[in-house]
């Protein structure tokens, strides 16, 4: 019998819950046109199906708001969150985002009070450099590391030219100003800023626009993938070291949401690097990375190209029964096996 439908649930849905969740099962259910199956996990499976998912697009249609629906009016303000030594927690301060206005959500800020860059009047704050805050806003929340650059403008280097165009128009539609140039995106921060204005604004809409790319568009854009410059390829280097980092460090500290937000931009900063042979070069050289799980990532991804060196270095993740072991481990299986 044909599948119609399949519900996911977290293995920690309490019984009142699940017992609602099979009824739903069972109402989508119909002899002639298929059955729905409910199936539980723990977070790390579902966070795997979703991201198994996310790669493939092509299969799947997305439900759009219908044309000529009101436009909704700008997001309410979240409440800062801070840490227990006072300062704003960007990296758990939103754990879900609402649609984009680029597809018929509430945008950010309203039109009449958007976000710019032009160079502002007003002296900056004692004590408070806004411009450092939305640097570190932006890479706790996306793991990109933005730079100051002259007249008003923070610039991010990201995966791909589409990347910077398509998070340019997004962030503009959310009334936060923003431009491209190549592969480097634009941001608005000056010093006179406020962090429960524009700091924060400029932080969330960036955080939410990244979050859409990587979950809906990075995955699918693996294939169309453009081999990068010789160049261009310091720059990417430097950007997959420090996304790895990153995700090492919420996988050693168990952190599933933030290890799974970096896990497609890693696949696609991969994906460009390994596509010419000085990029290969460079994820070789992180084979003798001080980071394991720089070298881990940078190891399985060299297995097709430069077995024996990278056999060598997981070898010896595994064998030393520290983080990153039980991986190392797997991703030789994997290999042997032909799976990877």
């Amino acid at each position: 019998m044909a599948l119609r439908a399949i519900i996911l649930v977290d293995v920690s849905v309490g019984e009142d819950e699940l017992a609602t969740l099979k009824q739903a099962a069972r109402q989508l259910s119909d002899g002639e046109r298929g059955v729905a199956r409910l199936m539980s996990g723990d977070e790390a499976a579902l966070v795997t199906l979703a991201s198994s998912i996310s790669s493939q697009l092509a299969l799947w249609t997305e439900q759009s708001i219908e044309a000529g629906a009101p436009s909704p009016a700008p997001m309410s303000a979240a409440p800062l969150v801070y840490t227990a030594e006072g300062r704003p927690d960007w990296g758990i301060m939103w754990t879900s985002f609402c649609a984009l206005a680029l597809h018929g959500g509430p945008p950010h800020r309203g039109p009449q009070d958007p976000v710019l860059a032009s160079a502002l009047i007003e002296a900056e704050h004692p004590g408070f450099d806004a411009v450092a805050e939305i640097q570190l806003g932006i890479f706790e929340t996306t793991g990109l590391r933005p730079e100051r650059v002259d007249g008003g403008w923070l610039s991010i280097t990201c995966a791909s030219r589409r990347m910077a165009a398509w998070m340019c128009a997004a962030i503009i539609l959310e009334n936060v100003d923003a431009r491209s140039d190549g592969w480097a995106l634009f941001v608005p921060a000056h010093p006179s800023f406020e962090l429960t204005d524009q700091v924060k604004s400029v932080i969330t809409v960036i955080a939410k626009v990244h979050h859409y790319w990587q979950v809906h568009l990075a995955a699918g854009s693996r294939t169309s993938t453009i081999a990068p410059t010789d160049e261009e390829v310091p720059a990417i280097a430097r950007q997959y070291r420090e996304v790895l980092a990153c995700w090492g460090q919420a996988r050693a500290a168990r952190d599933i949401s933030a290890a799974g937000q970096l896990h497609d931009q890693m696949h696609v900063l991969t994906a460009q690097l390994a596509l010419t042979a000085v990029g290969r070069d460079a994820i070789e050289a992180f084979l003798t990375d001080a980071d394991v799980w720089v070298r881990l990532w940078s190891a399985t991804e060299a297995l097709p190209w430069a077995p024996a060196q990278a056999r060598r270095v997981l070898a010896g993740i595994k064998d030393a029964r520290a983080a990153a072991a039980v991986d190392a481990e797997w991703a030789l299986l994997q290999h042997d096996a032909g799976r990877a």
